[in-house]
């Protein structure tokens, strides 16, 4: 149990990668989990899960926006009324853009502003609500969830290009705030998962025909990775919680690429 005795906030969550971040955080110990979205009727839902699989930890829900910085502060301030402190945030909301395409020569930038509010300044702001109470503790843990996108060309012939380019600027302001923040002795650590193999994106697919098929979409995306399979968001929590512990205790600015090999620097 990593996260023994921790009160871990994960905010943006979402039938996916965040869910299952919560989710795993309960398991491995954490004795308060935090969660926040869009959509309150989704945080009930997320809450039962929780308790059903860790009845001892306690969860406290929120209804916030990533893009929102007083509903970010409300949230933080939420989680330390509950449970007395906060030892780690884990930022995992996104906003994907309006869809799979998005080239960069027929673009709306009008989507590209939202997505940069959201996937970054959203993380830093939501960061920034959590520092005065990671202070009382002696410090802390950030965690940032980013995406291989930002770094590498998608697979196959999707061109998320907003939604790359405000992960982009996300790693810049990461290492900055890293910075900022380390003489408090809080840590601020990034993963960088790629495709994930799990129910949003199965819908996603099934959605799409111009995709392919399930089958296809997965032989595609797997071919490009060292390990030939796609990654799931189970595993990808895994190494978010990593950072979110203390086993990570000498990283900060560490980029976590948990894409199973589809980018080596």
């Amino acid at each position: 149990m990593i996260l023994k005795d921790k009160v871990v906030m994960v905010a943006g969550i979402g039938p996916g990668l965040g869910f299952r971040t919560a989710l795993n955080a309960a398991i491995e110990g954490a004795s308060t989990v935090g969660i926040s979205c869009r959509t309150p009727s989704y945080l009930d839902e997320a809450e039962a899960k929780i308790l059903e699989a860790a009845p001892n930890c306690k969860v406290v829900k929120a209804k916030a926006d990533l893009a929102s910085e007083p509903e970010g502060e409300a949230f933080a301030a939420k989680v330390f009324e509950a449970a007395g402190r906060i030892d780690a945030l884990i930022n995992s909301g996104r906003y994907g853009g309006k869809s799979w395409s998005d080239p960069i020569l027929e673009t709306n930038f009008d989507d590209w502003t939202y997505a940069v509010e959201v996937n970054c300044m959203g993380m830093i702001k939501q960061a920034r609500a959590v520092l005065p109470y990671l202070r009382k503790n002696g410090g802390g843990s950030i965690v940032m969830i980013n995406t291989n996108s930002a770094k590498a060309k998608a697979p196959g012939n999707s061109g998320v290009s907003g939604y790359a380019m405000s992960k982009a600027a996300l790693t810049n302001a990461t290492r900055n705030l890293a910075v900022a923040v380390g003489p408090d002795n809080i840590r601020v650590n990034s993963i960088y998962p790629s495709w994930m193999w799990n129910e949003p994106v199965i819908e996603s697919i099934k959605a799409d025909s111009s995709m392919g098929t399930l089958d296809e979409v997965y032989a595609m995306v797997a071919a490009g990775t060292a390990l030939k399979r796609v990654m799931t968001d189970h595993e990808v929590s895994l190494a978010a919680l990593f950072l979110a512990s203390d086993y990570s205790a000498a990283l900060t600015g560490a980029q976590l690429d948990t894409c199973g090999g589809e980018w080596m620097p």
